[in-house]
């Protein structure tokens, strides 16, 4: 059970060093409005559950807000309770904008408990800030009468003894995150089958369409066969044609290198690039091959651009100017000096001489001791002047036997080997009171010799026939007495015996003086130092104000020097990305530059390189296979020719007939058979994979039937956990209404009608059997049945031991006749929990 004990409000609103010690039962405040009742409450609630942070784009004024001081100060205080027999005392102090900036002291039974939580009644109430706001926190506003997770969990916890956290929103939740992962997983496993369905689809057309091909490929290599053969027919004729047919053979190496140099030709419609074009175009390839390799290479460091964005959020007002940082710089030069002024002020505004004057005559009653000194100064004078107006020696006669000794010299020795000893003894300790011991026993050893020699002197036979006189020595004697007890005063205030009285006297009485004009001083230095400390506050608020806007900490140097370093590093960093842009929109422009040159060569002659990224070789290939087929074509025929003079060859002689451009069938048989080869070794690659397709697809359909039953079972069991938890519903609303209908009776029959209650808490009026909503109630109505769910509630979760409830006026709705039950209800519980009970009219007081 927690009770609470006492509070102290440093500052926190308009609560200003306000002190409060709780009692049991009712604790009444009836003030006005604006006296800080409400605010009483707040604090509390600000002490067990602390308050959020203020941001700059919240729309709503928050508790933080609302309650912070005018000067933007930190604020808080104290709040005392016992719990379970343990002690709790928590210490808070708030910032003015960030809850992590709070200051929070926790001490069970005295201890300050580390790491503890700075919201500490969410662990000793069980309750977080909302329900303890709609639990035991009743105000004049209209109450919802419903459960929110965190009460229906602790009731759920009371009622079936459930272990902490295993609640059925939480189980809920799991349940769901995992069924809706099952079913992304599904989607994405029924995405993905489709696509190897379409996959195994294509392969399997691959596949049927391959047997034509390997007929077709079959037929091409027939038909090769027999062109060939029948070449070869042509080829092995007659002997009188065989001349023809070398010479035939070189014309159609000729029509062979003919054809093929016009294969290459027709491959370049528009002609070849020249030597120059294709250089130009090879040095551009290059070029661009290079400065995209800069622009791969090209990057900006990450570390540097986090930091830069992190500056220009800092910076997004831009940064401060010369005359800002330098006046910035002033003022804390002045803050430090006035700050080092301030610490050195109490020792450094007095001399060396007056600090000894301040010392000797602090803490003593100096006043007193100057009565005392003018005094015995006065009766001294006086014992003085009538000493001298008597004879020291008389005549009259005396006998030749020798006066008795005195024992006082005796004394005086004695006193004074005692007083060197002590002197002694103290010096190592007290330094100040060993010296005044020695230099007392050095004043008594000098006294003991004088009164030595003068009882030698006064024993000695009388042969001049005078004497002592008697009122000499008592006046002497007296004398001696007035100047020990001024010397005993004056030796507090380390004025040691000197060759006069009078002048330790006028020492004692100018140091008064002096000291007097000290205290004047420091009063006045103490007035110079309140204006300085004024000035020193307005500074440091200046100052922090200034470097808050830049999220600066710490002590003020340091803060101006990590503002300087954020200042040069934002701008050498923002060149630097400056200079980083303009070097890549310089490599984009060249290359921009270097592909439309590419362009205008490749448009001229209709050439690509998407479709062949080695065209520059290619070209260059070609270009020499086309000057080297023109130099063997012209060879050829001359050769040719050569051999038609030689043998006398002629082109009517009786040839066999041979087909025509069988070479060109030929070439073109071949270069089909190689296509079809191509294809058909492409398409088995590409058919290669279907069985380990198949086989796939199989285990991802299965594995979609094992999700679709697992997401089946996931949902029947969030169906019996839905029904399991209305039945727990239904148990623990029993319990509630019955503590409800208690309070209620307790009250007599001012509701006037039949309250049902439903399984969310939700109020019911039963009237003639037919359920209407509570809102039919009247707000007097509403007042109690709010009071009387809150009793019943809180009953349920603390078992009977209610820790305290906050009333801030709930009952202004009330007639008297109503309220005066409420009051006899509320002083009766009043005998089982403390109630703070805040009001503003005095007809409502309990």
């Amino acid at each position: 059970m927690m009770k609470l004990l006492s509070l102290h409000v440093r500052n926190f609103g308009n609560l200003s060093n306000y002190d409060y010690s709780f009692k049991d039962g009712i604790n009444s405040f009836i003030q006005d409005n604006g006296s800080g009742k409400s605010t009483l409450a707040a604090f509390l609630k600000a002490m067990l559950y602390g308050m959020d942070g203020v941001r700059s784009n919240d729309k709503d004024f928050k508790d933080r807000k609302h309650y912070a001081p005018y000067n933007r100060q930190s604020y808080g205080g104290t709040l005392e309770l016992i719990h379970q027999n343990d002690h709790y005392r928590i210490e808070k102090t708030f910032d003015v904008k960030s809850d992590a900036k709070d200051e929070v002291k926790i001490y069970k039974n005295k201890e300050l408990l580390e790491n503890a939580n700075p919201n500490l009644g969410e662990e000793l109430l069980g309750l977080d800030k909302s329900s303890f706001e709609r639990l035991l926190f009743i105000s004049y506003q209209e109450i919802e009468m419903a459960s929110n997770g965190n009460i229906k969990k602790n009731l759920n916890n009371i009622i079936d003894n459930t272990i902490e956290g295993v609640d059925y929103d939480h189980i809920s939740s799991i349940l769901m995150d995992a069924n809706k992962e099952i079913k992304n997983q599904t989607k994405s496993l029924k995405e993905n089958s489709k696509l190897l369905e379409e996959e195994i689809k294509n392969q399997k057309n691959i596949s049927l369409a391959l047997e034509s091909k390997y007929k077709k490929r079959n037929d091409l290599y027939n038909e090769l066969d027999n062109l060939k053969t029948k070449q070869n027919l042509y080829l092995n004729g007659k002997a009188q044609q065989e001349r023809l047919n070398n010479y035939q053979s070189q014309l159609t190496a000729i029509s062979k290198k003919d054809a093929e140099l016009q294969g290459l030709l027709k491959q370049y419609p528009n002609n070849l690039p020249n030597e120059e074009e294709i250089k130009s175009l090879s040095d551009l390839l290059v070029n661009r091959q290079t400065i995209a390799a800069q622009l791969k290479s090209l990057s900006f460091d990450e570390t540097k651009k986090n930091k830069l964005d992190n500056l220009s959020n800092i910076f997004r007002e831009g940064t401060p100017t010369d005359e800002e940082i330098n006046n910035l710089e002033k003022e804390i030069d002045q803050y430090n000096k006035l700050d080092t002024l301030i610490n050195n002020s109490s020792n450094d505004t007095l001399s060396k001489q007056e600090l000894d004057i301040k010392n000797r005559f602090k803490y003593k009653n100096y006043d007193n001791d100057l009565n005392t000194i003018n005094q015995l100064g006065d009766e001294y004078t006086s014992i003085e002047n009538r000493l001298k107006n008597v004879n020291k020696y008389i005549d009259e006669k005396i006998d030749n036997h020798s006066k008795k000794k005195s024992p006082l010299p005796i004394i005086l020795l004695v006193l004074s080997i005692i007083f060197f000893g002590a002197g002694i003894g103290l010096i190592f300790v007290l330094l100040i009171l060993g010296i005044i011991l020695l230099v007392m026993g050095l004043i008594t050893i000098i006294f003991a010799m004088f009164l030595y020699f003068k009882n030698k002197m006064n024993v000695s036979p009388s042969q001049t026939g005078v004497s002592v006189n008697k009122q000499y020595d008592e006046l002497h004697n007296a004398l001696d007495i007035k100047e020990k007890e001024i010397k005993e005063i004056l030796v507090k205030y380390q004025i040691y015996h000197s060759a006069s009285v009078h002048s330790d006297i006028e020492q004692f009485k100018n140091d008064y003086n002096r000291y007097q004009e000290i205290l004047a001083k420091e009063n006045s230095n103490n007035n110079q130092q309140k204006e300085t400390k004024a000035t020193l506050d307005a500074l440091s608020s200046n100052i922090k104000s200034f470097f808050d806007k830049y999220h600066k900490e710490g002590s003020f140097n340091s803060c101006l020097n990590s503002l300087k370093e954020d200042i040069k590093d934002y701008i050498n960093i923002k060149k630097e990305f400056e200079q980083y842009h303009k070097k890549l929109d310089i490599l984009n422009k060249e290359l921009g530059n270097i592909s439309i040159s590419i362009r205008l060569i490749l448009d001229k002659y209709q050439l690509s390189l998407e479709d062949n990224p080695s065209l520059i070789d290619q070209i260059k290939l070609d270009n020499q296979k086309i000057n080297n087929l023109n130099k063997e074509i012209k060879e050829l025929k001359q050769a040719a020719d050569n051999y038609q003079k030689d043998n006398n060859i002629s082109m009517e002689m009786e040839t066999i007939e041979v087909p025509e451009n069988i070479d060109e069938d030929i070439l073109k048989l071949s270069s089909s058979v190689a296509s079809i080869d191509h294809d058909i070794e492409q398409d088995e690659i590409d058919i290669e994979s279907l069985e380990d397709n198949e086989e796939e697809l199989d285990n991802l359909r299965a594995k979609i039937k094992e999700l679709d039953i697992l997401s089946k079972n996931y949902q029947k069991t969030m169906e019996i956990l839905d029904k399991a938890q209305k039945n727990l519903d239904d148990k623990y609303v029993s319990p509630i209404m019955d503590k409800f209908s208690y309070y209620s009776h307790l009250l007599g029959d001012i509701l006037n009608v039949k309250i049902e209650m439903g399984r969310n808490f939700d109020i019911k009026l039963n009237i003639n059997g037919e359920l209407k909503d509570a809102q039919h109630l009247s707000a007097g109505q509403m007042s109690i049945c709010a009071l009387c769910f809150r009793l019943a509630l809180l009953d349920n979760i603390y078992s009977g031991h209610v820790p305290f409830i906050i009333m801030d006026d709930p009952f202004v709705n009330l007639d008297d006749n109503n309220l005066k039950q409420v009051k006899e209800l509320l002083k009766n519980i009043g005998n089982n929990m403390q109630i703070l009970y805040l009001s503003c009219h005095k007809n409502r007081e309990l």
